[in-house]
């Protein structure tokens, strides 16, 4: 048995802690959200970071500052938005509205242009978050057809051409039915040229192993998994994300390669588009 953690289910306990803090003013710490998380202060503010695009801190000055912002309109101005708030004085307010917004509350007040656009700012979170990147898998056993690529990461539409190229020679297109990547070397440690990569597809019809072309078996089972959004070209930095948090969470990875599954052909799908799931496998025990 791996650990059974339920990242979406913890990190949603958190977000409720907050929620609730908005609607009551007793506004919760990082030490109640870990708490509301059932992990430890350093483990929940990565995994959070990670999930959710933003760290816990931020989440709670937007929380803080955007329900605040009504009140700046108010008759009460700035006073009535510290209340509010829960900062302890009008200074320490305006600062961290300056901080988060880049702009004072005697600004927001007098620019209605801007404090609009600065109202949506607070309450929209920058990038695709949500707590929903990622989880514990199970992945079922594949059998993939592959080529090795050596080269630059940045590269490898050449392997996939080259891949397709091949494949096509013995079924149709309509018959591969998945995208696979696996990597061999970290771009780091190893000259960007030598870097190993196995190009793969997954089949609905047998692909005979010939010339370049190579029969690939994924054991499947447990593991670690991370959705990855936009440039495939930064999925590999991406996977560094997985590794801290199998760290974070004292993890033991199984011995395979990590394993990229893309879902989107990048000719034919806008770059902020794409999306791809990151595996890591664990060991069973």
């Amino acid at each position: 048995m791996t650990i059974a953690a339920n990242y979406r289910e913890r990190i949603q306990r958190a977000l409720n802690a907050i929620e609730k803090g908005a609607q009551s003013g007793d506004w919760p710490d990082l030490g109640n959200l870990a708490e509301a998380a059932a992990m430890s202060e350093f483990h929940f503010h990565r995994i959070y970071r990670l999930m959710t695009g933003e760290t816990p801190q931020n989440t709670l000055s937007r929380a803080r500052i955007g329900g605040s912002l009504p009140e700046l309109k108010g008759s009460d101005g700035i006073m009535g938005a510290t209340g509010a708030s829960a900062y302890g004085s009008s200074q320490s307010y305006a600062r961290a509205v300056k901080a988060l917004t880049g702009a004072t509350p005697s600004q927001l007040q007098s620019d209605p242009g801007l404090f609009d656009a600065v109202t949506k700012q607070v309450m929209e979170p920058a990038g695709d978050t949500g707590p929903i990147q990622i989880g514990i898998a199970q992945l079922s056993p594949l059998k993939l057809v592959a080529t090795e690529n050596v080269g630059d990461y940045s590269d490898l539409n050449d392997g996939f051409d080259h891949l397709f190229e091949m494949v096509l020679e013995q079924i149709a297109i309509e018959e591969i039915t998945g995208l696979y990547g696996v990597p061999y070397d970290d771009p780091r440690d190893v000259p960007a040229e030598a870097c190993r990569f196995d190009c793969a597809v997954s089949t609905s019809a047998p692909v005979e192993p010939q010339g370049a072309i190579k029969a690939l078996a994924i054991a499947g089972g447990s593991a670690l998994t991370m959705r990855h959004k936009g440039d495939y070209d930064l999925v590999h930095a991406a996977l560094d994300d997985l590794y801290r948090v199998a760290i974070a969470l004292d993890l033991e990875l199984a011995d395979e390669q990590p394993l990229n599954f893309y879902h989107s052909d990048p000719e034919s799908v806008a770059q902020e588009d794409l999306i791809a799931d990151i595996h890591l496998m664990l060991k069973e025990g």
